[in-house]
């Protein structure tokens, strides 16, 4: 008793704010909640307390600071000729879209496209 514990919801984004109707792996909804959910566990990890976690001097959090911001992207289309944004590709050959985070080091947003996931 007494833990604090780090969460987020991330709702599920065909209820609110995907991306598009096309998505790099056919299913906009999810494909929309992997950019959040890796924006929200970047938080988690640097900020899991707002009193003493990473902030800018106006309250932003790392991910704050690289919302919206997706980096050198990629086009394709699928096999119905609809065409789709991605910036990410998995070991697997699955292809995502995920917004950049702050980089204390380069000071600046960065993300890396070929990823070992």
């Amino acid at each position: 008793m007494g833990e604090d514990i780090a969460l987020g919801f991330i709702r599920h984004h065909d209820l609110c704010c995907k991306y598009g109707d096309h998505s790099p792996n056919g299913m906009p909804g999810i494909d929309s909640m992997i950019s959040t959910i890796g924006h929200e566990i970047a938080e988690a990890a640097t900020d899991p307390d707002t009193s003493s976690g990473w902030l800018t001097s106006d309250g932003a959090e790392n991910a704050d600071l690289c919302a919206w911001q997706y980096g050198d992207v990629s086009q394709d289309s699928d096999g119905d000729g609809n065409t789709y944004d991605y910036n990410m590709v998995g070991n697997d050959g699955m292809r995502f879209m995920v917004e950049a985070n702050w980089d204390l080091i380069s000071g600046s947003c960065q993300i890396q496209g070929d990823c070992s996931c």
